[in-house]
């Protein structure tokens, strides 16, 4: 399955990551199946094994006719051969709801590896367990450090914008 590759799983012997690759469920995708609904319980993380995936996030937005633009916008297209996984914002969170959505954009494979599982491994084996949320820590805090410059491009953009 290639776990060892994911970030998720730096630092990792074998052994240990063969743990992980024992519950993880593979799964067919189409093209354009959804993945990863907006909204829903974030029960799992989702590896992408095979194929590409786009994540989108509906942005609601009030337009100069009082009416809501809700249209879908795509923000990201993954491919496999960067070895990304999804869905760790929503084990972390107070409702443990996921963030955005996300939907194959080819014919693939995905790795579902459900929350009890990955917290019941990282409690019995409390070295593996550390590495592991360390690796999963430092990977969400590049995307939130990530977004914050996003924010602050944006936002530079939209003031030069209204400064003319």
């Amino acid at each position: 399955m290639e776990l060892n590759k994911f970030s998720l799983f730096k630092g990792l012997s074998s052994v240990q990551i063969a743990k992980f690759e024992k519950v993880v469920t593979r799964k067919k995708v189409s093209m354009n199946d959804e993945i990863i609904k907006e909204g829903d319980a974030g029960d799992s993380l989702i590896f992408l094994l095979d194929g590409e995936v786009r994540i989108s996030k509906p942005l609601t937005l009030v337009t100069n006719t009082n009416d809501f633009d809700d249209r879908e916008k795509e923000m990201i297209t993954l491919n496999s051969s960067i070895y990304p996984f999804f869905g760790d914002y929503s084990l972390f969170t107070d409702n443990n709801k996921r963030t955005a959505n996300i939907a194959a954009s080819t014919d693939g494979e995905i790795g579902v590896l459900m929350a009890e599982d990955f917290f019941q491994i990282c409690e019995s084996d409390y070295q593996l367990g550390y590495l592991v949320i360390k690796n999963l820590t430092k990977n969400i805090t590049n995307h939130v450090v990530k977004q914050g410059d996003d924010i602050l491009k944006l936002t530079t953009a939209i003031s030069l914008i209204l400064e003319n």
